[in-house]
């Protein structure tokens, strides 16, 4: 086999390539083999032909096509190692001589593009400081308490913030219409999970107490026959909750922890958050370090490899929403697009991936980096602190492609600690946001201060999207 090459355009390179008479002959015969049960030749039995019978008959170029598929593989691999090509997508063949004498093609390819590296050691960036306030650590905390929080029956007025369970019938020009109704639906006031109105009339009224809600469907509502119309809601209030939220002490702390006091759960809380900033700063240094290498570093490259890119983020992007039960087609339609719209939201940050890893490719090229058994060590292990099993354990489940994938993420991470120690890294102080406009909060009651003729101390579920998912409510706002 012998190949020449020739640089055709930009990131383009025509490869010649010629098999000798004898490798082709057997790569025929071989393909005579594996077709001749498919063939029928009067006089013989199907498939019992000989090769120069079917030749008579059929013509000397029979079996060309399929001893051509035989010898290419093979041929084309050589040829890209023999001549260092790193083909970026499958080549266009043109046959140019095919017979006894042997083959002669060329193949098209798409090579992997050249980068110029600009100035990737002695880097110099501003990056930004996270800490950790009391304010972030006292906010987790009260996540934490909702959480647990009870609804408990209340004797008084509902208020903004209260849960209350209802019974009602839509009117549109005085006609029930499909899905307006419900029984013993679960609604917590303010929620905004009813069209806009609905909840203020509720605000005031008592258990049992019965009243006509009016409001108005938006232009945007997702029923065409309810854009905009007027409607009337018959409505009954059957029970009215006020959330119990418990008390800030140390009884909380071994109820969501596994501390026996606040002040643990506190540290805990944030040693996290801490450990959350530090992860958090550290990945927008190697993003600024990136983003300022990539400024000086100059390619063209190829759109077939942007093209791959999309698809792999797209993928990506179907795994994710695949885990949520939604479909593409179904994402595409809700929000009004098209694939080849999506795709093209997608180009740039498919753009920036690419010639993010052939600068790291670059780097690691001209740096002579080889990624050791220790590096690969340290990437099992963090594999198996993670899953719960061994080194060896992990090792079992590797094929090629996972040992592979794991050779180019230390790789990576070797490249990346390599532009860090080299690069100067000003951290400033964390800027401060101007100060939100104070709300006012929906009223709740601490566990342990409720006073017992308020309110009665009854546990109902705490799944309040469970609740809402008991009843169908058409009058909700579209989301």
């Amino acid at each position: 086999m012998k190949s020449t090459v020739e640089k055709t355009e930009k990131n383009q390179v025509k490869i010649t390539i010629t098999v000798d008479a004898e490798t082709f002959k057997s790569a025929n015969h071989g393909a005579y083999l594996k077709g001749k049960a498919d063939i029928s030749v009067p006089g013989f039995r199907k498939g019992k032909a000989p090769l120069n019978i079917i030749i008579q008959r059929y013509g000397e170029t029979t079996f060309y096509d399929d001893a051509f598929d035989e010898v290419f593989p093979d041929a084309y691999s050589s040829a890209l190692k023999e001549n260092d090509i790193q083909p970026v997508e499958r080549p266009s063949i043109n046959i140019l001589e095919i017979g006894k004498q042997g083959v002669k093609f060329t193949c098209d390819v798409t090579v992997m593009p050249e980068i110029k590296l600009g100035k990737y050691k002695g880097v110099t960036i501003k990056a930004a400081e996270f800490k950790v306030t009391a304010k972030q650590v006292n906010a987790q905390i009260e996540s934490e308490r909702d959480k647990i929080a009870r609804w408990v029956d209340i004797e008084r007025a509902a208020e903004k913030g209260d849960r209350v369970t209802i019974d009602y019938k839509g009117f549109v020009d005085e006609k029930a219409f499909e899905g307006g109704e419900a029984q013993g639906h679960d609604l917590e006031i303010g929620s905004g999970s009813f069209i806009p109105g609905f909840e203020d009339q509720i605000i005031g009224m008592n258990k049992n107490d019965t009243k006509d809600i009016i409001v108005t469907f938006p232009e945007e509502y997702h029923n065409e026959d309810l854009k905009g119309k007027k409607a009337r809601f018959e409505v009954k209030v059957n029970e009215i909750k006020v959330k119990e939220i418990p008390e800030l002490d140390d009884e909380f702390a071994k109820d969501v922890s596994e501390f026996d006091t606040l002040d643990e759960y506190k540290k805990d809380i944030r040693n996290n958050l801490n450990e959350e900033a530090k992860n958090k700063r550290d990945a927008d240094i190697e993003n600024l370090l990136i983003a300022e290498i990539l400024k000086d570093c100059k390619v063209d490259i190829p759109q077939p490899m942007i093209e791959r890119e999309i698809d792999n983020l797209l993928n990506d992007m179907q795994r994710r929403m695949s885990y949520q039960g939604i479909k593409m087609e179904d994402y595409l339609r809700m929000t009004n697009t098209d694939i080849n719209t999506l795709r093209e939201q997608f180009k740039n940050d498919a753009e920036n991936k690419v010639k993010t890893q052939l600068m790291f490719d670059a780097i690691k090229k001209a740096e002579n980096f080889e990624v050791t058994d220790t590096d690969i060590e340290a990437e099992l292990e963090i594999i198996a602190k993670s899953s719960a099993k061994s080194i060896e354990e992990i090792k079992k489940t590797f094929n090629e492609d996972n040992m592979s994938y794991l050779k180019d993420t230390a790789m990576t991470k070797k490249t990346m600690k390599y532009i860090k120690d080299n690069a100067t890294i000003n951290v400033l102080p964390e800027k401060k946001k101007a100060p939100a406009n104070k709300k006012t909060s929906a009223k709740s009651v601490p566990a342990k201060k409720a006073s017992a003729d308020k309110a009665k101390k009854k546990t109902s579920p705490k799944n309040t999207t469970a609740d809402k998912a008991k009843k169908k409510a058409p009058a909700k706002k579209e989301n």
